[in-house]
């Protein structure tokens, strides 16, 4: 019998796995060992350990919290926790990304002088011709709200953005296309 060490992680791994703003490398798979009772997430460059408790998982960025729900949970010892905690994970990517859209009010583009992204919030404001903010919104998703006689004033007026914000103009511009 394979003796496990006391921690499974060792001081320079967990080092690696602290910052939770970026994503290591990419996950694999995943999987609970009751032996030595915690999560392995296998990933691309090596096996990352968490407790099982949703608050080890909660440390993990937002993108790979969804695809661990896309992701089924290997469970050998049909450990009725680690199911729990699959399904608490699952149930929350699902409650966040069923976010309805938000109401916008139809055909007030009409007095629009010029929209661009603050580079101070990211934010996309749109103003007139008085130089007075109209709507200011963060996700490109709101256009899809927006009347068509809208959609067609915003793609007469391109949008303007800086280079730290190019990324997000151009979103902007393609959700345009598609509506």
């Amino acid at each position: 019998m394979k003796v496990l060490p006391k921690s499974p992680i060792q001081p320079a791994q967990k080092e690696r796995y602290v910052n939770k703003e970026r994503c290591i490398g990419r996950i694999i798979s995943w999987f609970y060992d009751d032996d030595m009772k915690l999560f392995a997430l296998k990933r691309s460059d090596g096996v990352q350990y968490l407790k099982p408790r949703i608050k080890y998982f909660n440390t993990l960025p937002r993108c790979e919290m969804n695809g661990l729900a896309t992701k089924p949970l290997t469970n050998r010892s049909k450990c009725g926790l680690a199911d729990v905690i699959a399904n608490l994970i699952k149930r929350e990517v699902r409650a966040v990304q069923s976010i309805p859209l938000k109401k916008t009010q139809q055909d007030f583009l009409g007095n629009m002088k010029w929209w661009y992204v603050d580079v101070n919030t990211g934010e996309d404001r749109i103003e007139d011709k008085d130089n007075k903010v109209i709507v200011s919104f963060y996700d490109a998703m709101n256009l899809i709200n927006f009347s068509k006689k809208d959609q067609r004033t915003l793609r007469k007026n391109e949008i303007m953005f800086t280079d730290e914000w190019r990324e997000h103009g151009l979103q902007y511009k393609r959700v345009l296309e598609i509506c």
